[in-house]
């Protein structure tokens, strides 16, 4: 059970478009939140630091009345110096269950250089980190909802299983639609593995339907499978888009030659791209 989260939030007005989402995750089990900004040495240390000190405490307290109204206990803290650096020490020292902060989309460009405090957060961390994405639509009377329909894309892995274990704690959050998938990426699959493609399809409808019973007896009430064919990443877009996903939670296993670069090029590609929320654990 996810009981405590730390937040490491904006001053900007996306961050409390995000926040106002926040109040869906309470579905999650989460009770206590401690909510984090950060100003720069620099800022601190200029003629206008008081001032730069005063817009912090009134935003932050602006944010902390909007989570206690949704039903949080949150305690507040401003963090000197580059938040990026020092969130993960505090989750770890505050004995959070995970880290949420808002997601940015990056550019084609933009996947070369992975700025951005979500993944330099996502790269140290070793809790589950979730990238919040405010999804409101365009009636102003329907309430931003992640935990609306769950995507748990799966290879079946050793880590897919560590997340695997994340999503059945979600299991019981009434009102959420989960949807597993495995994807067949047919363009890595040499003659051999094609001419066997319908048996892998077989064996992998029935490891699916195994973690779908799994997830009924842990209490969910809709769960759908998938087993689909294509690239990989754009498979997992299309269907976000297409099927309204609001959650996706994956694993965050470094696939890559260099590690500390590419944390996984599916689950890193769909932390940056997708239009839904991500948890990678």
């Amino acid at each position: 059970m996810i009981e405590k989260m730390v937040f490491a939030a904006g001053a900007s007005d996306s961050s409390m478009e995000v926040i106002r989402c926040m109040k869906s995750m309470r579905k999650l089990g989460i009770k206590k939140c401690l909510l984090l900004q950060c100003y720069s040495p620099g800022e601190e240390a200029s003629a206008i630091g008081g001032i730069v000190g005063e817009i912090y405490e009134e935003n932050l307290a602006r944010q902390k009345e909007l989570l206690e109204e949704q039903g949080y206990e949150v305690e507040t803290r401003i963090v000197k110096g580059s938040l990026e650096n020092e969130v993960n020490d505090i989750a770890e020292k505050e004995n959070a269950d995970i880290i949420v902060t808002k997601a940015t989309n990056r550019s084609l460009i933009g996947d070369a250089v992975f700025k951005g405090l979500a993944y330099e957060v996502l790269h140290k961390s070793e809790n589950p980190v979730m990238l919040v994405r405010a999804n409101f639509k365009a009636d102003a009377d329907i309430e931003c909802d992640i935990m609306n329909h769950i995507m748990f894309p799966t290879d079946f892995s050793e880590n897919a299983a560590k997340a695997f274990g994340a999503l059945k704690s979600l299991a019981p959050c009434h009102g959420t639609k989960i949807t597993l998938v495995h994807v067949q990426d047919t363009t890595r699959m040499d003659s051999e593995l094609l001419q066997k493609l319908d048996e892998m399809n077989e064996e992998d409808f029935s490891k699916l339907m195994d973690m779908k019973k799994e997830l009924e007896e842990a209490g969910a009430r809709d769960v759908e499978i998938q087993v689909v064919q294509g690239v990989t990443t754009t498979v997992l877009m299309n269907m976000a888009a297409d099927e309204g996903v609001s959650l996706m939670i994956m694993g965050s296993q470094g696939l890559g030659f260099v590690k500390e670069l590419y944390l996984g090029s599916v689950s890193h590609y769909m932390a940056r791209h997708s239009a839904s929320s991500v948890i990678l654990v």
